[in-house]
């Protein structure tokens, strides 16, 4: 095996897992309460869960790009207040792969 398929397959494993890692307590914890509990807003919520599974990878992408972006609401957000850049790194990969 070369160095850089190894790399890229570690790279790979490596999100995976930290991408599991970030969603699973929150999906856990949402899926639970759309199970057993009746509230304002559920099918709202219902329905940000099951966008990503029905919009295109693409518009997903975009729609996290605007977010995330330098000039979008999240992004400067997260860049002013602690420094962090998400787009175009590790990150955006690792969220990316989250939200999917």
């Amino acid at each position: 095996m070369s160095a850089d398929l190894l790399r890229i397959t570690l790279f790979t494993l490596g999100v995976a897992t930290l991408a599991t890692l970030v969603i699973l307590p929150p999906r856990v914890a949402l899926v639970w309460l759309l199970a057993r509990r009746v509230w304002p807003g559920k099918a709202v919520v219902e329905t940000l869960v099951a966008l990503p599974l029905v919009i295109p990878p693409v518009a997903t992408g975009l729609i996290l790009l605007k977010l995330f972006g330098r000039r979008g609401p999240i992004g400067q957000a997260l860049e002013k207040m602690l420094g962090i850049e998400i787009v175009f790194t590790w990150k955006a990969v690792v969220l990316a792969t989250a939200v999917m």
